[in-house]
């Protein structure tokens, strides 16, 4: 055994990290210049397009926080991952635009479409930073999962730990009791342990040491051999997404029918729903997951289509294809992968619920406490590949966004400051950096202390730069000026002075009025009993309930912070604090009146992501207009280049666009209002197709998840 794990699981996990720093090395040796490093020398076909999107997009954080929250909130849980699906269908819109760009960064948008080389520096620092979150989410869902694979016996705690452990089953026992029949003092501990969130389980690995050793493994390959290391890499981990995506379910089923009786799929899922509690199978306005309502479903819809536009490594994951037709495509069909494999993780989320909803008390551990348990008996190495299937979830994630965020400081930020160096030079840099920014998105995981505030940071933070694109290649009015007044309000109302007020004025974390929940509910349910909900005599929960009779059920909702976006935890003396960034923008709201305090916690999340699309959006649109619309040259050729598909055959597609340029009257026909300043072209029919196909996937797959879940 080494560090709780037997041999043959420790030797597949080093088989497979041998395997990836093998890739590493061969595609080192085919690194000759920028674009080779950068964006794979751009020869990528379908098949690795589609398992790259795919593994770029499927964190490791998607499987462990869907696990997670389906183990607190039953089939709800699922909408933590799942509500992307509306975002699916317009990927197949934007796709063309990261090939029509021809550029080697988003970076290089501004500069071409604004003319600023400034504001291409600091889209390279924000872009960067955001990227960073992106990583830090897989580093910190997979530090929590590792950590309960090898997890430590009660014998071996020590006294520190094992007074936190009781804290922990001290705090699940009174979780699980009736909220209505607590005592004042028991509600009163229940509200402290709450804030403290002790744990139940501890574990041999340090988390610090296992995400900086995970840093050094994907540096050892990515910054070695750049985007097609990174891709090749993201083939090989594609197939260990999907096995771990389908591993442990038939296991699953199998301890289902032992436990409960029964033969097959069938029975098992026949299980799920006659011993599950109804409440836990709600998919659609569950109360269990009663900050995920319709409105808030919408505003996350929105704000995940608007900002993931910007987000530096679309140009990198698209604009890496051999063409056009084959980056959207591949695109679209590795996003339409992920979803798939979201719902098949919801479901194993459900049995796990049915087996271990009295044996957990720490939801994030559900992963690999089921892995342990289904798994680890077998002897077989099957515990070894989870960690392996884990790592490569986190890794096909953070390497290609590690090659993003270097071309971006290496071409628009390094480049500015010392320019007319050589290929090598800025290589080495672009190296360089990739060391910075993932032991920067280590340190980043380290600080935030829930997996979900860490992904709400996410979609919120590129909303600086989203108006500014998706203004700019739009609408011909949008000016440098007014993007600038965009980016400068909008940075400073949702990043600067959030991140930094509680930094330079530490007292406001203690401020009583700037400590403020939102109010707690207690929400009344009517269900059909199952077994899981009967109860054959009165008991001190209530009078007796038989099967299928329809009975009331209460949920207690807990209030939330209003103005700190980790919630309110208690300091070192004991007192109560704020933690994470101000929301700045709630506490404008409240001085104008608004009465935030008294919304529900998914009211004014929801109010925080429109304002980030209305104000940015609004002050660009304003400022435009204040300027009359000018002929410009550099315009008229970065928008003939957005309407000039990218062929293979770079001398063809160099005639096309000049071809372009040179027929403005035809380039007008293209144009969906040809008269007008907006540069929105006419569907084709291969866009048609594409969207509303995918719009039908999409639409097949939440029929499907519904019926399943």
């Amino acid at each position: 055994m080494i560090l709780g794990l037997p041999l043959l699981d420790v030797a597949v996990i080093c088989l497979y990290f041998g395997g990836i720093l093998a890739i590493g090395v061969y595609s080192a040796r085919k690194v000759r210049s920028q674009l080779d490093f950068f964006l794979g020398g751009k020869r990528f076909g379908k098949v690795v397009q589609t398992f790259a999107a795919f593994g770029m997009g499927t964190n490791t954080d998607t499987s462990v926080n869907v696990s997670t929250n389906v183990f607190v909130n039953g089939s709800s849980g699922v909408w933590t991952s799942l509500s992307a699906i509306f975002t699916t269908p317009f990927y197949w819109l934007m796709a063309p635009w990261y090939q029509r760009l021809r550029m080697l960064t988003l970076g290089d948008f501004f500069i071409e479409r604004y003319g600023s080389r400034k504001m291409a520096m600091l889209y390279a620092v924000l872009g960067s930073v955001g990227l960073m979150a992106i990583v830090a989410l897989g580093f910190s869902a997979m530090g929590k999962t590792v950590l309960g694979l090898t997890p430590k016996p009660l014998a071996e705690l020590s006294l520190v730990e094992k007074a936190e452990y009781e804290r922990a089953v001290e705090l699940s026992a009174l979780e699980d009791e009736d909220f209505t029949q607590l005592t004042d003092t028991d509600k009163g501990r229940l509200q402290a342990l709450r804030l403290e969130q002790p744990r139940q389980s501890h574990s041999y690995l340090d988390e610090t040491l296992l995400v900086y050793l995970t840093c050094l493994v994907v540096l050892l390959y990515g910054a070695a051999g750049g985007l097609q290391a990174a891709f090749l890499t993201d083939m090989l981990q594609g197939i260990f997404l999907i096995i771990l995506s389908v591993l442990l379910l038939p296991f699953a089923i199998i301890k289902v029918n032992k436990v409960y009786g029964g033969d097959g799929v069938v029975d098992a899922f026949n299980s799920l729903h006659t011993n599950l509690p109804e409440s836990a199978l709600e998919l659609w306005g569950s109360p269990q997951a009663i900050d995920w309502t319709w409105y808030f479903l919408i505003a996350v819809g929105l704000i995940q289509t608007i900002n993931v536009a910007i987000q530096p490594n679309m140009l990198t994951a698209i604009g890496a294809a051999r063409d056009e037709h084959t980056g959207r495509f591949g695109y679209v069909a590795g996003v339409l992968i992920k979803r798939v494999v979201t719902v098949l993780w919801g479901v194993f989320s459900l049995f796990a619920l049915l087996l271990y909803m009295d044996e957990i008390s720490n939801p994030d551990l559900v992963w690999g406490y089921a892995t342990l348990d289904l798994l680890g008996t077998l002897n077989l190495g099957l515990v070894g590949l989870m960690i392996a299937c884990l790592l490569s979830a986190l890794m096909s994630t953070a390497d290609v966004l590690m090659i993003a965020s270097s071309s971006l400081f290496t071409h628009n930020l390094y480049k500015g400051f010392v320019p007319g160096k050589s290929e090598s030079h800025y290589l080495m840099v672009g190296r360089i950096f990739g060391i910075v920014f993932i032991f920067g998105a280590g340190a980043l995981a380290l600080g935030f202390n829930s997996i979900l505030t860490l992904l709400k940071f996410v979609w919120g933070f590129f909303a600086v730069f989203a108006a500014t694109f998706w203004l700019g290649m739009l609408w011909r009015r949008a000016s440098r000026n007014a993007a600038w007044a965009s980016i400068l309000t909008t940075a400073a109302l949702f990043l600067v002075i959030p991140a930094f007020l509680p930094v330079i004025f530490p007292g406001v974390r203690a401020n009583e009025a700037l400590l403020q929940s939102t109010p707690s509910r207690v929400v009344e349910r009517f269900y059909t009993a199952t077994e899981a909900d009967a109860r054959p005599q009165a008991t001190t929960e209530g009078e007796a309930i038989a099967v299928g009779e329809t009975f009331a059920k209460t949920f207690e909702i807990s209030g939330r912070s209003v103005f700190w976006d980790q919630g309110i935890i208690l300091d070192d003396d004991g007192r109560k604090s704020g933690k994470g960034m101000f929301n700045l923008d709630l506490w404008i709201l409240n001085q104008l009146g608004v009465p935030v305090e008294s919304y529900v916690y998914a009211g004014n999340e929801s109010i925080r992501f429109v304002l980030r699309i209305v104000i940015p959006f609004g002050v660009l649109f304003a400022f435009s207009l204040l300027r009359r619309p000018v002929a410009s040259p550099k315009l008229d050729t970065f928008y003939a280049k957005l309407r000039t598909p990218v062929t293979q055959n770079k001398e063809q597609d160099a005639i096309l666009l000049q071809e372009n340029l040179n027929n403005p009257e035809q380039a007008r026909s293209l144009k969906l209002f040809p008269d007008s300043q907006w540069e929105i072209l006419r569907w084709s029919k291969s866009v048609y197709v594409g969207f509303f196909g995918t719009c039908a996937v999409s639409g097949l797959l939440l029929v499907i998840t519904t019926l399943l879940m």
